[in-house]
């Protein structure tokens, strides 16, 4: 008698898959040796950690989907400090990231799909915008038709420049920053950076110092001393690539999200607001982040209810009330109260 049964399809052991578990990471039903590799290969460029974009690339990866680049923006050689900031809640793009002069920004928070431009849903939104109104970017090289249309939420957050926040220790000697520097950043700190000249061959005693802004080197006066100083200065990328995960980490303290989340009541009248709530979307959230870790979060509302996700689910209470105070556990409910 011939056996009838269909063929089943099965997962068969790779060599991948064993370095795969190595970092934590399983191959899934149906996922190919060569796709499940490109995930593996990821952990050793996207890395993952505690912030926002180690989550967003960590997260993808862990779904099934390692993070991917889908452009190249390059900044025009005429522009002196050119920037670019991604959130979570919008793209900013810097005519001068050094006075924080805005060339555009889009909102691309949670709807979709919006007809505003403005809103920028779509990643294609945006690609247009640089095409054909930037005078700062443009694309090093056209974004394909199936990643036009990705969500522009999903963009992995990014900033293409760093400001002078704190000190860059500078030799005597050449130093080589990596990244051009922005003119008019720069601030001294030190003995032997006290004469900026115009020439490297202009350097002739201790104290006189030249840099050259585009390719992010400091020249100092080498006596043979080994002194070392510091230097406060910004720097940029004029080349800045794009990366997408389909995970979008959203922070509450990101207040232009935070702000998006917000429901507005109309008056009957129609002529401004009778009250502003918080939409469902973030108070699902909220009590999600209390279920998580109601050991963590106690607090009081301006009635003095207490709430605890582990003793109490007050959540109406709670959000239509402001909170008065709030303790960092629940063993210390009975302590000094401190203020919200």
């Amino acid at each position: 008698m011939s056996n009838s049964s269909a063929p089943v399809s099965e997962n068969i052991g790779h060599s991948i898959d064993y370095i795969g578990q190595i970092y934590g990471l399983y191959r899934f039903e149906g996922e190919s040796p060569y796709d499940f590799k490109e995930r593996v290969l990821d952990v050793f460029i996207n890395k993952s950690n505690a912030s926002t974009k180690g989550l967003e690339v960590g997260g993808g990866r862990e779904l099934g989907q390692a993070a991917k680049e889908i452009g190249t923006l390059i900044a025009s050689d005429s522009v002196e400090a050119p920037g670019i900031k991604i959130s979570s809640s919008k793209i900013t793009i810097y005519s001068d990231f050094r006075t924080f002069e805005i060339e555009k920004e889009f909102n691309i928070v949670s709807d979709f799909p919006k007809k505003d431009c403005d809103i920028a849903p779509y990643i294609y939104d945006f690609y247009i915008w640089i095409e054909k109104h930037s005078e700062v970017w443009s694309w090093k090289d056209p974004i394909s038709n199936k990643n036009l249309w990705l969500k522009a939420c999903g963009l992995i957050s990014n900033e293409s420049f760093e400001g002078a926040s704190a000190p860059i220790q500078i030799e005597e000697g050449l130093n080589k920053i990596g990244k051009p520097i922005a003119r008019g950043s720069v601030t001294s700190l030190s003995e032997i950076c006290l004469n900026e000249v115009d020439l490297e061959s202009e350097i002739t005693k201790k104290g006189d110092y030249y840099i050259d802004y585009d390719l992010g080197k400091v020249f100092t006066k080498d006596t043979g001393s080994g002194g070392v100083g510091s230097l406060l200065l910004s720097t940029y990328k004029r080349s800045v690539s794009l990366d997408w995960s389909p995970v979008s980490i959203n922070n509450l303290s990101d207040k232009e999200w935070y702000e998006s989340l917000k429901r507005k009541e109309i008056k009957e009248e129609n002529n401004g607001y009778r009250s502003i709530g918080l939409s469902e979307e973030l108070v699902n959230l909220i009590i999600k982040a209390y279920q998580n870790d109601g050991t963590h979060w106690f607090a009081k509302d301006i009635n003095n209810t207490p709430f605890d996700i582990n003793e109490s689910y007050m959540f109406s209470d709670v959000i239509t009330d402001e909170i008065e105070s709030y303790y960092l556990d629940t063993t210390e409910a009975n302590s000094p109260k401190r203020e919200s």
